[in-house]
């Protein structure tokens, strides 16, 4: 084989792995990793998935049709955090802050943020990570894509970490500014912040918009699967790519162990950053780009069904 050649099948598998990028990424392409996802995915949590991307949606499906809204049971929770740990990094004090809650809190407060009709979807992840004991932003985020699956994304490492390969971070506003935590593709350090979460929430609405307006309609659980596949295979997508810069926000650098842990039963409000001023020229922008982030804080209607 020539050195020309081997150069050319180099070049040729490296501009695959860039096309993977969220930004890039095909309908066929997204559909190719999504059905791998379960020779991905080890033996010993498929009946926990099925739990958590079957049982669970329908059963606070059922609920919303009950007298007061949906709900979670302390078990049920319990059993949700038990597949968090057991796909990311098990910590076993977590499991425990849980099991603290009484099981009335917890049908109590799961209620309220499922069912407050003045509420917008990261109000409702806020509140729940905010009023239960060993429940941060990415454990909160879980419960919501229970509730809705198809428009609210789970906090997964993969997922952040896939979506936010550029480095930039999106706010509600489309404001962009680089990401806080240091590291860069499958190692990025995450910060577990619901503003981390609100940039991965934005971008994921925008995937969904390319695809539909491809006639290939996808939900978040589908972004999710497709994340965890392409991490666990530790797809390359190419360098960093830089990209503008506005308006920083107050964030919140606490990450999701110590969150989790610093929290109290009144949900008292933790420090944040002060904020960094970085600017530079804006490039240009894709079309799916320009939807408005705005979706995401559209306000809910008691027992309405998500699309």
């Amino acid at each position: 084989m020539t050195a020309i050649r081997l150069y050319q099948i180099v070049n040729n598998i490296s501009t695959m792995a860039k096309s993977l990028s969220f930004m890039k990424i095909r309908p066929e392409e997204f559909a190719t990793y999504l059905d791998r996802y379960n020779d991905i995915v080890p033996d010993n949590l498929r009946e926990l998935d099925e739990y958590r991307f079957v049982t669970v949606p329908n059963l606070l499906q059922k609920r919303r049709g009950e007298k007061g809204g949906a709900w979670l049971e302390r078990e049920e929770v319990q059993k949700l955090v038990e597949w968090k740990l057991k796909h990311g990094t098990f910590r076993p004090s977590l499991a425990k802050l849980v099991a603290s809650n009484s099981e009335e809190l917890v049908r109590t407060m799961t209620k309220a943020a499922f069912n407050d009709t003045d509420q917008s979807t990261p109000d409702m992840v806020k509140q729940l990570a905010k009023n239960l004991k060993g429940i941060g932003p990415a454990t909160a985020a879980l419960l919501a894509s229970c509730y809705d699956p198809d428009s609210i994304p789970f906090f997964s490492d993969e997922l952040f970490r896939w979506i936010h390969w550029d480095g930039i971070h999106i706010d509600l506003h489309n404001k962009k500014t680089p990401l806080k935590k240091p590291g860069k593709g499958w190692s990025r350090q995450i910060g577990y912040t619901p503003k981390e979460w609100e940039s991965m929430a934005v971008k994921c609405k925008r995937l969904q918009h390319r695809m539909a307006a491809a006639h290939r309609p996808v939900n978040c659980l589908d972004i999710e699967k497709v994340a965890y596949v392409l991490g666990k295979e530790d797809v390359d997508l190419g360098d960093e790519k830089e990209d503008t810069t506005e308006e920083d926000e107050d964030g919140d650098n606490v990450d999701d162990e110590e969150e989790e842990h610093l929290q109290d039963a009144k949900g008292k409000p933790k420090r944040k950053m002060k904020p960094s001023r970085t600017t530079s020229s804006v490039g240009t922008k894709r079309k799916a780009d320009s939807i408005e982030s705005t979706e995401l804080t559209t306000k809910r209607t008691r027992g309405n069904k998500s699309s």
